[in-house]
């Protein structure tokens, strides 16, 4: 009875939302909830500094980076790039036809699990990109000191379909159910007409026999893709992506398990306004109950952000002089 309350009482806060909506622009919206910025004064001295930034997530804004450099949040890796860095890269390896790269699309969800499993924490650590895929990240970047900004994985994959029309690229989508990646294939076309498919595949929803993962390879490296999008779900499709690399022929693997379901119609996607602002995991967690347990990953991190954070301020302002 507790959940149905608290989901209907969601519910009712986005339909509030996007009543607010009309009535504000979204400049005006984030300029009315932006508060002031402060700092917490000794003996705790990290500096907290809530501005408009944290109320004005937009994945696709034009992001000045034309590099990367690595970042670490709780020892996990997070790049900051920008979309058109990781295009240029991806060009470049896909002309050169070099194999084995991959990258980690990285929630506060997936970063929780990195800290508890190892062989996630090394998926994450070894990836060529290492994307922030939320909200949560960003913020527990910013108490350890980082400006991360958002690279949405649905958003790369809307990315990497515009680009590769004009440059040819190949892509091969694995994962959903029956029809799933063929109707994304179709969907996606729709939007970026020319756009390649080299092959799809729904895997069954038990771990393949050896010589159905082997036929699988096969089928994959037969059609020779420039991209592989593997939509299984966190923690599934990046432990798949991990033991295929260097089995199956191909640039560039991607988990993007969520586009699936978005770009099929299969979970309807928040509105832009609340991914702008932060509170896409609201929305989602309002029409998907399931997701209150991911949530509570998401949040239970916080805490061991939180006291990282405050643990390297510390070190940091209580520093004895050499004698």
């Amino acid at each position: 009875m507790c959940t149905i309350r608290a989901v209907r009482a969601i519910r009712d806060f986005i339909g509030n939302a996007l009543q607010m909506k009309r009535n504000f622009s979204i400049t005006d919206f984030g300029n009315h909830l932006q508060p002031h910025s402060f700092k917490i004064q000794r003996p705790m001295t990290f500096d907290y500094k809530l501005t408009k930034t944290y109320l004005a997530f937009d994945p696709l804004q034009k992001e000045p980076l034309t590099s990367s450099r690595a970042v670490k949040v709780l020892n996990v890796s997070v790049t900051c790039t920008s979309f058109s860095h990781i295009l240029r890269k991806m060009e470049d390896t896909i002309r050169n036809r070099v194999s084995g790269g991959y990258i980690s699309i990285t929630n506060t969800e997936s970063i929780y699990h990195a800290t508890r499993i190892p062989s996630h924490f090394n998926y994450i650590n070894n990836a060529d990109f290492s994307c922030c895929d939320g909200v949560g990240v960003i913020i527990a970047g910013r108490m350890m000191g980082h400006k991360i900004p958002r690279l949405h994985g649905p958003d790369l994959m809307l990315r990497c379909s515009e680009c590769g029309v004009d440059k040819k690229w190949r892509h091969f989508f694995y994962g959903g159910r029956d029809g799933v990646p063929e109707l994304l294939s179709e969907k996606l076309n729709e939007k970026f007409p020319g756009l390649i498919t080299a092959g799809t595949y729904s895997p069954p929803f038990r771990p393949l026999t050896p010589d159905e993962d082997e036929a699988v390879i096969n089928q994959i490296n037969r059609a020779k893709p420039d991209i592989l999008w593997v939509g299984l779900g966190l923690l599934k499709q990046e432990q798949w992506i991990a033991e295929h690399v260097g089995k199956i022929n191909v640039p560039w693997m991607i988990g993007v398990g969520a586009a699936f379901d978005f770009y099929t119609g299969t979970i309807k996607r928040a509105p832009r306004f609340f991914r702008r602002i932060g509170l896409e995991w609201l929305y989602r967690l309002a029409f998907e109950p399931r997701m209150l347990i991911r949530n509570f990953y998401s949040f239970s991190l916080f805490f061991a952000v939180i006291q990282d954070a405050l643990r390297q301020n510390h070190m940091k302002n209580h520093r004895h002089p050499r004698a």
